[in-house]
């Protein structure tokens, strides 16, 4: 690795380690640009050489791009899942969102959305009973792309 990829690699581990402590995440929609949400639940840019690399610490869909040339490579979270399968290093509780195609949290099964009001106190507003891809039963979600 050449000095300058260094050079760049300690400068973004040190923007990371400044970051303030409370960006917690349960899905990438949750973290700023160029940032995906950790296997630690915390927003990070992440610097990888490989896809392994950002699987290796990102439990959610993500892969390895070059951001600019000469420059460091990272952890994209701009990937789709197309089936619960995908989601599943995350955690039990995810699934793949038939609407964004991302990997987010569910909270139970459900037959109607007045379940996830009723049964796991969720906000009615938010609260949205669904099929999810790959999955037979419904399941409750959040209807914001960023919970």
């Amino acid at each position: 690795m050449s000095e300058k990829n260094t050079d760049y690699m300690d400068t973004w581990q040190y923007i990371d380690y400044q970051r303030d402590q409370s960006s917690k995440c349960l899905i990438h929609y949750q973290c700023a640009s160029n940032e995906v949400c950790s296997s630690s639940g915390k927003c990070k840019t992440i610097v990888c050489k490989t896809n392994q690399d950002c699987t290796n610490q990102v439990n959610l869909p993500s892969y390895c791009v070059h951001s600019f040339f000469g420059g460091p490579s990272f952890c994209n979270s701009e990937t789709y899942c197309d089936s619960t399968q995908d989601c599943m290093q995350a955690g039990d509780s995810y699934r793949c969102d038939p609407d964004t195609y991302q990997c987010k949290p569910t909270y139970g099964p459900c037959k109607e959305d007045c379940d996830c009001v009723n049964k796991y106190e969720m906000d009615e507003k938010e609260a949205i009973c669904t099929n999810t891809l790959g999955e037979a039963g419904k399941v409750c979600m959040c209807r914001s792309d960023n919970v």
